[in-house]
Order: C-alpha cells, then structure tokens, then sequence
C-alpha cells in the first residue's frame, strides 16, 4: 500500500511539507504559469496553495501544511502560457491529482498494560495506518518490533499481545513502546516490569 513502511530500518521523520511535483508537454517551448489550488475531500471550493502575488514557473512547489485541518485533499494543477501569448490566445490546462493525506498528529494509544512479561495494548490514529510499533527497555537504543494481532499493519487502529519473555530479564525494568502512523508521526509510553 502506498505510504506503508518497510519492517524494520529507519521510518520517516513527520513533515508537515508535502512535496509537490508534475510533468508538462509543452511542445512550443513558451514560458508556462503554474496555479495550484487544494481543497479537502468532500468541500467544493478549491483554495489557492500560493501567495497572492507569487508567480511559480517550476513544475515542483513544497506546500506547508501545518495550518491546515488534518484529512484527504485534492490538489488542482493549471498550467497556463499567458506570459509568452496576449489574452486572446492564451492556452490553459489544468488536471487533479489522487488524494494527499495531511496528518500531523502522533497516533495514541488506548490501551497499554504488562502483565509479567506479556505486554498488550491497543494503538489509534485519526486518519492514517499504524506502520510500526516496537518495544525497548528504556535508556537503550535498541527497538525490537511488534506485531498486531492481525499481522498486518494496515488499519487506523491495532491491537498487539506480544510475550516479551526473551527480550526483558527478570527484575525491575522500564520499558519503552512507540508506535507510528503512515505518516511517520510518533508517539511513546512507559510502562514497567516487575
């Protein structure tokens, strides 16, 4: 699935930048005019992404989207050679890109509870897939994954029972899970072993 993480390596830092880029014929050579507009999946009205008196002539535009509600948008791309052509010959084109997903928030978890060695627990995100969710004694870096019940990262919301019998020896220790959502937001808690 697009956006899902590999198993283990290293996941995505969050940014709320998304990277914007498009191809265009443009078999005459004149200078082309790019506008784009956005708008969330569900709303009519499409909104300008650019400043107002920003002219973009490159086929790429990194887009903040920090103060933008979280959710599905749709971008819109229009391509125009109003700079090399009067008005009256002006060509213009434009086309809508597949959903971007915005999501800026660390998933949380619902449930977290270790009994002896066999940790349980229940993690949610708002919009996208859990991706990741391992476990470490804390002050190490070293993060061993778990898995959902399911086996399968692939829904907002997944559960885990993992027997941690192999990885934490006997005494007090603090552990550390951290789980991550599609988008490489993170979010961690404690728990201790007894």
């Amino acid at each position: 699935k697009p956006g899902m993480a590999a198993s283990g390596g290293e996941m995505a830092k969050p940014s709320a930048i998304v990277k914007l880029s498009w191809k265009v014929d443009n078999l005459d050579q004149d200078e082309l005019r790019y506008r784009l507009y956005y708008r969330l999946e569900g709303e009519k009205t499409w909104r300008s992404m650019l400043k107002p008196a920003e002219k973009l002539t490159r086929t790429d535009h990194d887009g903040d989207t920090s103060t933008r509600p979280e959710g599905t948008y749709r971008v819109l791309v229009e391509a125009s050679d109003e700079l090399s052509n009067p008005p009256d010959r002006v060509l213009r084109h434009s086309l809508e890109s597949s959903g971007v997903l915005v999501d800026n928030t660390p998933p949380v978890f619902k449930a977290l509870a270790l009994r002896g060695r066999r940790l349980t627990g229940e993690v949610v995100d708002g919009l996208g897939p859990i991706s990741r969710i391992e476990v470490s004694i804390a002050g190490t870096d070293e993060w061993r994954p778990l898995w959902p019940k399911d086996s399968v990262f692939d829904e907002p919301d997944e559960t885990f029972d993992a027997d941690l019998s192999s990885l934490v020896p006997a005494g007090s220790h603090l552990l550390a899970v951290r789980a991550y959502d599609a988008a490489g937001n993170a979010v961690t808690r404690d728990v201790e072993a007894k």
